[in-house]
């Protein structure tokens, strides 16, 4: 039996806290965090409980009049009040009324009142009003109630009780003649009424750290950078990268049980890559994370900008340490117009660049609009990014969706990466007038689906310009989001856009072979010998010929026929790999060399450091081949040279 004051403590691990009492009052699961509601509603007793500062509970006289509705209390200066910040429903939260041990004499218990008769609703709509019969006040101790509302530990108010547990409910319910009120204070008698505890907690955002399986499958990619879990990297955009203190760092989007996150990985020369925990999750920021990018600020520190999903905003967040794996809450973006009124703009994949002592920002879409800031903070709309005098030769339209922004300088322009989510992947080179952006030229990256798609880049401290993208492989059985290889860009004076596989990539090289003066003739095949296999990169250069098309077939059968074909068509200006047709233009006396990388399902194709593609293809395990081949005319190649190609994952 209990006597006395029965004492309200918060044990760390409780969950769900059910208190059975005499006098019909029941408290509907007020839930922690704000996920559910509660209240008191009539059920025949005469008094109303109340928690003491010291933790008792206590009863007092029942209101005779419905209290009036309460507004939703102020949030603290570290917790936004914008809704956007808190998750609607989080997966592991169920919806209210959260379930309650079931009590002693459950028959006899009163239904639970509706939210707006005298019991919490939820929070933050109409119906979150006090309880009629029944109030509840702060306790002073280590976490309470007050006016209906819950005081958190730290003293900020939210709608639900929480505990050091971190989660909670609680339920009082009648279950006759085991309780009696004496001297102000609840007594049980250990028979009809009783306190029950249940941990029901929902768990702390505990960080997960992606990892390769120590035994991965056969067919998964072994120098590509890709998802390996846990979750689903779909879409698997990478964002947000930056070289720090000696470190390369990117982020892409997965998606766990919390919703979007960025998956972190850093690398010391853009080739092996080491999963950082994952750190910016909905639970941290108060949304998922979308596309964005990363960027310097003026005091020298790295900041990202992206897309708030379910937030409809866009957000900005600093690091807080060189590991860059904490960062500060995140920061809306509120442009106005140059009147002060509140911009209208719909705000999507955004990108921020410093050009002289302004920020730049785009809000992507179609059309993009451009916004600038002196401090990252004060932002004025500046309307549509691109140039009324903007070419209408370009092959596509000024309000063309921009999704995945990146710009910046290269050579004397400026470059525009994106997407268009019709179009694909593609880019801009520039100008900026008045600012406002005026592109000069627009080509496509990629050809056939989204194989390759979602871009973004970095500045290396040696100052070459790196991307990466997206490749959405599908059915095939290999990870999900899946990074083309990182690719070098340049702009010579010609003006024309030099694409080149990262140098780095060369460090995984073994085992060199190399066939050279080989003559292919005419409408025939010639399978080199030491070449093949589906972990390795060629290199294959070919002379001025009037053949009418030519090239390399992998992943061949033992006589060089079937497999995946690479073809130049000079006549045509271009390249196709297998049945995508990709523009390539040959100058008059000017070798041909392809650059091919195998890396199981996935073919990656560079010609003449012009172009460059990315294909999927599934193969026999035992058709490994490479040969050339050649159609209307001989052909003839002055070298081939191969090697096979290391894993970049450790022990693989």
């Amino acid at each position: 039996m209990i006597t006395n004051s029965i004492k309200y403590r918060w044990l760390a691990a409780a969950g769900i806290l059910a208190v059975a009492l005499v006098g019909g009052i029941a408290l509907a699961g007020a839930r922690c965090g704000g996920g559910g509601g509660g209240g008191f509603s009539g059920g025949g007793g005469s008094a109303r409980p109340s928690f003491s500062s010291s933790g008792s509970i206590r009863y007092s006289a029942p209101r005779q009049t419905p209290s009036p509705s309460i507004s939703r209390p102020v949030a603290p200066a570290t917790r936004p009040a914008a809704p956007i910040t808190r998750p609607a429903a989080p997966i592991t939260r169920p919806a209210a009324p959260v379930a309650r041990p079931t009590p002693p004499a459950a028959a006899q218990r009163p239904a639970f009142s509706q939210p707006g008769s005298g019991s919490i609703g939820q929070p933050g709509t109409p119906s979150y009003r006090p309880p009629n019969y029944g109030s509840i006040i702060n306790s002073g101790g280590p976490g309470g109630i007050q006016s209906g509302s819950i005081t958190t530990p730290g003293g900020s108010t939210i709608g639900g009780i929480k505990g050091p547990g971190g989660g909670g409910a609680v339920g009082i319910v009648g279950s006759g003649g085991g309780a009696a009120v004496e001297g102000g204070k609840l007594v049980l008698d250990g028979k009809n009424g009783m306190m029950l505890c249940k941990t029901e907690i929902e768990a702390p955002a505990a960080s997960e750290t992606p990892a390769m399986p120590a035994s991965p499958p056969a067919s998964w990619l072994t120098y590509h950078l890709a998802h390996p879990g846990p979750g689903n990297a779909m879409p698997g955009d990478p964002n947000c990268a930056f070289f720090w203190k000696g470190r390369y760092h990117l982020h892409y989007i997965y998606k766990n049980k919390t919703g979007f996150v960025f998956a972190h990985v850093s690398s010391a020369d853009l080739v092996h890559w080491t999963w950082h925990p994952t750190t910016l999750t909905p639970r941290k920021t108060g949304h998922g994370m979308f596309s964005g990018t990363g960027f310097i600020t003026k005091e020298g520190k790295p900041a990202i900008i992206y897309h708030g999903q379910g937030a409809g905003r866009n957000q900005l967040a600093f690091a807080l340490d060189d590991k860059l794996e904490q960062w500060t809450k995140p920061v809306a973006i509120m442009p106005k117009e140059a009147s002060g009124e509140d911009s209208k703009v719909r705000q999507w994949d955004p990108d921020c660049w410093l050009n002289g002592d302004t920020y730049y920002g785009i809000s992507g879409g179609g059309p993009p609009h451009l916004m600038k800031s002196s401090d990252l903070k004060t932002w004025v709309s500046l309307g549509l990014l691109m140039h009324d005098d903007m070419p209408t030769t370009l092959g596509v339209k000024a309000n063309e969706d921009v999704s995945c922004a990146n710009m910046f300088k290269i050579g004397n322009k400026w470059m525009l990466l994106c997407i268009s989510h019709k179009l694909g992947c593609r880019y801009y080179l520039g100008d900026f007038k008045n600012e406002k952006y005026l592109p000069e030229f627009h080509a496509m990256m990629n050809w056939q689906g989204w194989e390759f798609f979602a871009p973004e880049s970095v500045l290396t401290p040696d100052g070459r310009r790196v991307m990466w993208a997206w490749c959405l492989l599908k059915n095939l059985p290999i990870q999900s989001g899946i990074q083309s290889l990182p690719r070098e860009l340049s702009l010579p004076e010609d003006g024309v856009l030099r694409i080149r596989p990262l140098r780095e990539l060369e460090t995984l090289r073994h085992d060199e072979k190399c066939e050279a003066n080989i003559i292919v003739t005419s409408d025939s095949v010639h399978k080199l010998k030491d070449i093949a296999g589906d972990t390795i990169e060629f290199q294959a250069t070919f002379r001025p010929t009037q053949a009418r098309q030519f090239g390399v077939q992998v992943y061949c059968d033992r006589d060089g026929n079937g497999g995946f074909p690479i073809t130049v068509e000079p006549a045509s200006s271009t390249l196709t790999l297998g049945t995508m047709k990709v523009p390539f233009a040959i100058k008059p006396g000017e070798d041909v060399t392809l650059r091919v990388f195998l890396d199981k399902n996935m073919i990656e194709v560079f010609a003449n450091d012009r172009q460059a593609a990315v294909a999927p293809h599934k193969y026999a395990s035992e058709n490994l081949g490479v040969s050339l081949f050649s159609k209307g005319g001989a052909v003839e190649v002055k070298q081939v040279k191969g090697w096979k190609m290391r894993s970049i994952y450790a022990g693989q």
